[in-house]
């Protein structure tokens, strides 16, 4: 993110209007990129393995994903879905 042009690619990452999760791996994100998620504060689950974590881990991903969009599926009190 912040290393593939300057701090560019990270201001719009943080300028989207809706949620956002940044999913990544420490072994293929750039060091610059791992310190501008923790010094700005921007919502992040780092994922052991490489490219492909839905194939990879595909328990782990969809819990990790399922707990970010969770809110958003939740049926009110009172309320049958």
């Amino acid at each position: 993110m912040a290393a593939s042009a300057g701090d560019s690619l990270g201001e719009e990452y943080r300028a989207l209007p809706m949620r956002s999760l940044y999913y990544w791996s420490p072994d293929s994100t750039p060091t610059a990129s791992q310190e501008y998620l923790g010094s700005h504060a921007i919502p992040n689950v780092a994922f052991s393995g490489g490219h492909w974590p839905m194939v990879e881990s595909p328990e782990e991903t969809a819990e990790q994903i399922a707990a970010f969009f969770g809110n958003l599926f939740s049926v009110p009190s009172g309320r049958s879905a």
